[in-house]
């Protein structure tokens, strides 16, 4: 149900926020480097650089791929290093075992965050598993934000920034929305997009094995165009510091059945009615 807070309650909430590492770079990049940008037709890293450049991102995007020297229109370096840039968020297209690597070569060069949009990690197994726990712990040995993996991607429509694989991008609104699920986020971004609603975040968390939903929930209950905030769990569980958003307005948690993880989610018809899903203009 929505809970609204007042003064007291968010001077309390306040009080006893945990010391969460800023996600600035994360949320708001000034340079995003898509490493596994390819032109490859039907690849993760094409759609994503298609996405950000078709987003119109106000800042700078550059692919890293050693085959190419440009990729759609965009430089291409040969690795993370060889970029003149310093790079805010890098997103990461590649096979799984690459990865711990790749984060180890971002922490290098100065990359405070990054999104892991590959899958074959903790969900397919024990090996998944010891490999998504190496890159958590290169990440934060290195004092990077990680957003995933096996996730779609995170959009702001505010800022121009689409950061998924997703094939459409999500009409500017005042409700953030994020989702543990890849496939219910697209879910939701159809169903929105039909009856022209929007977002001020649209994030797919995936695996949460470094911002979770504290880091979610602080970040847009903080963010001054956000009006309501509605996530979409796996599993019912959330932690204590994590029920009540920073700023004042509803918060609408879900957790997913068997029936809505086959269907349109539950929560959909919800949305409408709180405050700041608006129709978009």
């Amino acid at each position: 149900m929505p809970v609204t807070m007042t003064d007291h309650d968010r001077n309390d909430v306040d009080a006893k926020r945990p010391p969460l590492r800023p996600l600035t770079k994360l949320f708001k990049p000034r340079t995003v480097a898509v490493i596994g940008a390819t032109e490859r037709l039907g690849s993760v890293g094409r759609s994503v650089v298609e996405n950000m450049t078709a987003a119109k991102f106000p800042g700078t995007i550059v692919g890293v791929n050693p085959k190419y020297a440009s990729v759609l229109g965009i430089a291409c370096y040969p690795s993370i290093g060889a970029v003149p840039h310093h790079v805010d968020l890098a997103l990461i297209a590649t096979p799984a075992a690459s990865v711990p690597e790749l984060i180890e070569a971002c922490v290098a060069s100065g990359v405070k965050a990054a999104v892991v949009l590959s899958g074959g990690f903790k969900e397919v197994g024990p090996e998944g598993a010891a490999l998504e726990r190496e890159v958590v712990t290169r990440a934060r040995r290195g004092g990077l934000r990680l957003l995933g993996p096996n996730c779609l991607g995170l959009m702001s429509p505010m800022i121009g920034l689409n950061a998924t694989f997703a094939k459409t991008m999500a009409l500017t609104g005042s409700v953030g929305f994020a989702s543990q699920s890849g496939a219910l986020c697209t879910a939701i971004l159809d169903w929105s997009l039909a009856r022209g609603f929007g977002f001020s975040y649209f994030i797919s968390v995936g695996s949460m094995a470094d911002v979770g939903w504290a880091d979610v929930i602080y970040l847009l209950g903080d963010h001054s165009r956000t009006q309501s905030i509605v996530l979409r769990q796996e599993r019912a569980h959330m932690p204590e510091r994590s029920r009540r958003r920073g700023s004042g307005g509803p918060l609408t948690s879900a957790p997913a059945t068997r029936q809505t993880r086959r269907r349109m989610p539950a929560s959909a018809p919800q949305l409408p009615a709180l405050p700041g899903f608006e129709r978009a203009c």
